[in-house]
């Protein structure tokens, strides 16, 4: 898979998308970029499986994070 040259910039980015950080037009910028880039968008799933497998509050009910 070719490196993004923005992936510096984009980095913060997508962990802001995920987290339903970014405003309306910076989400609209971001997504555009991950449809176009296979680099980001594979980071941007690496990011979502990483976070859904730390789920701590998932993964151990009743515990408290």
């Amino acid at each position: 898979m070719e490196r993004c040259r923005a992936v510096e910039p984009m980095h913060e980015m997508l962990t802001d998308l995920h987290y339903g950080l970014l405003d309306a037009e910076a989400e609209r910028a971001t997504r555009l970029h991950i449809s176009l880039c296979a680099a980001c968008a594979g980071e941007y799933g690496d990011l979502a499986r990483l976070t859904g497998a730390l789920r701590v509050d998932e993964a151990f009910p009743g515990e408290d994070s």
